[in-house]
């Protein structure tokens, strides 16, 4: 995943300044199920053992081991579980649903037979990545329900294969608001090299890294993101050029700073992105690292959302020229 993840962090757009001078994820065991009818003995572990991630949930099934009086599913937030590790007992079926779980989040498991000599070893391990559910984001007059796509459209090869057919894997770069209030990269997976063949599973497992959920969430851009109406674009005073992707100037009051939360006691916000909604298939964005507008000024204060009303440009800096996304159907 290390590889994957390289890649696809390399292709995160980028935004031009002028100066002056994004779950559900699934493994599957292969052990095999052996059974005793004495009381006496521990049983073996269950096989089949699968993990399937949902939102702030994950399912556990797996192939139920007869002369068992319940399992014990056993997990943790990394690999490396073992009967040390949260256990959930009495178990009575051969499924189980762990819930209330934070999204986003790749959690490990494996499950034990119990009966009544005790406790029998444990199956092999598995994990699953609990998914975001995307959400509706309101900039201005327009609501966006759908993730946005670079009009730079370039259909990426991950350098990964399918399991199941060994042809080469593809993905698109989109941004994605979720339910969370949380703004994020997401690579959405492609069979062909045009990008024209989705993925329409939940998942592919992958012959290099592994399974990975579709859409695979790999960049998160800001959580708890407010919109606010950027009223003036100024650097400390000084008037700056906005100009969107076609080079057409934005003007006052049009463009909106998604503000998210920064990790500073004393200013906890930030301006994570700046966007323009030109229409409703259509915005432009504005990467935000070097734009922090308050943040950026000891005469402001970031305790709320409210305190960013212009943009902060770096020093030297005249103009910015946003990126354009389209709004994907």
């Amino acid at each position: 995943m290390k590889k994957f993840l390289y890649i696809i962090l390399a292709s995160f757009f980028s935004l031009t300044i002028t100066s002056c001078a994004e779950k559900e994820e699934s493994t599957t065991t292969d052990t095999t199920t052996t059974t005793s009818s004495d009381d006496s003995v521990t049983l073996s572990a269950p096989s089949g053992l699968t993990a399937t991630g949902g939102a702030s949930q994950v399912t556990l099934d797996w192939t139920a081991v007869s002369g068992a009086s319940s399992y014990t599913v056993y997990w943790d937030n990394a690999t490396g579980v073992s009967s040390s590790s949260t256990a959930i007992t009495s178990v009575s079926t051969d499924n189980y649903t762990h819930s209330s779980l934070d999204n986003g989040t790749t959690y490990y498991y494996k499950v034990a037979t119990v009966n009544s000599a005790g406790t029998g070893s444990l199956s092999s391990e598995v994990n699953a990545t609990t998914s975001y559910t995307t959400a509706s984001l309101t900039i201005g007059s327009q609501t966006y329900s759908n993730p946005f796509q670079s009009a730079d459209v370039r259909c990426i090869d991950t350098d990964l294969t399918d399991n199941s057919t060994g042809d080469n894997i593809y993905y698109l770069d989109t941004i994605v608001y979720y339910d969370n209030k949380t703004l994020g990269q997401t690579a959405h997976f492609y069979k062909d090299s045009s990008c024209t063949n989705k993925y329409l599973e939940t998942s592919v497992l992958t012959n290099e890294e592994g399974t990975f959920p579709i859409p695979f969430p790999y960049n998160k851009i800001g959580d708890n993101i407010t919109v606010v109406q950027l009223s003036n674009y100024y650097d400390n005073g000084t008037a700056i050029s906005v100009f969107d992707n076609s080079s057409n100037a934005v003007d006052n009051g049009s463009m909106y700073g998604l503000i998210c939360n920064r990790d500073n006691s004393t200013s906890p916000f930030k301006m994570c992105m700046q966007i323009y909604p030109k229409s409703d298939s259509e915005v432009h964005f504005g990467g935000g690292g070097n734009f922090l507008s308050c943040s950026e000024n000891s005469n402001d204060a970031c305790t709320s959302p409210d305190n960013f009303t212009h943009i902060q440009l770096p020093s030297g800096s005249s103009s910015l020229t946003l990126k354009k996304y389209n709004v994907m159907k």
